[in-house]
């Protein structure tokens, strides 16, 4: 198994150990779709900035800051969420919540903005597809389709402790990389992003 792994901003052992029971879950389906949405930080508006932490319960006066702060880059040259700031990590999810409702008849795991979603048949890609193309279009954002692969679950019990949701390779549908990698390179690019903070 997989040590729980402390991080700044809590525990995510707990959060890894329900991730991998849905992919054990997800691994006899009969198809998984993996898709991300284009472009997705860049693409955050600051009205949808608005709106998403306005649904989530947020102040008025908060969601109108944090669309303030987007209006501003924007006019610097820097369009959408910035990458990296935990706080970027944390309004992505409220922008997202609207399309996780949209799948949430179908198993599926979310990293940022990629998904990985088990259908039981090639007629529930399509519905899955128009369902999550319908929910971005009412963000302002769109799917990535040339990022959209449908593919059987890769073969073994352990797959989702290694599959990532990167570029697949020949053969490897789903790609190859452990889960101790990304938090590591999440920790490096947390690091950096804090000694440019002050």
């Amino acid at each position: 198994g997989v040590a729980p792994d402390r991080h700044r901003f809590g525990e995510v052992g707990p959060a890894l150990r329900r991730a991998r029971h849905l992919g054990r879950r997800m691994a006899s389906a009969s198809l998984l779709v993996r898709t991300d949405v284009a472009a997705f930080y860049p693409s955050v508006t600051p009205s949808t900035a608005n709106r998403a932490l306005l649904d989530v319960g947020a102040e008025g006066a908060d969601a109108r800051l944090a669309a303030a702060m987007l209006e501003g880059w924007g006019s610097e040259g820097y369009p959408g969420l910035p990458i990296g700031p935990a706080g970027s990590a944390v309004l992505a999810n409220a922008v997202l919540r609207p399309v996780d409702r949209a799948v949430t008849s179908s198993p599926w795991l979310r990293w940022v903005d990629d998904y990985l979603i088990a259908v039981p048949s090639s007629s529930g890609v399509e519905e899955i597809l128009e369902r999550l193309d319908e929910s971005l279009n009412g963000l302002d954002l769109s799917r990535s389709v040339p990022k959209t692969i449908t593919a059987a679950p890769p073969a073994g019990p352990s797959w989702l402790g290694r599959a990532s949701l990167a570029p697949a390779r020949p053969g490897n549908e789903f790609g190859r990389a452990s889960m101790g990698q990304s938090l590591s390179r999440a920790r490096r690019k947390e690091r950096i992003w804090d000694s440019w903070s002050c």
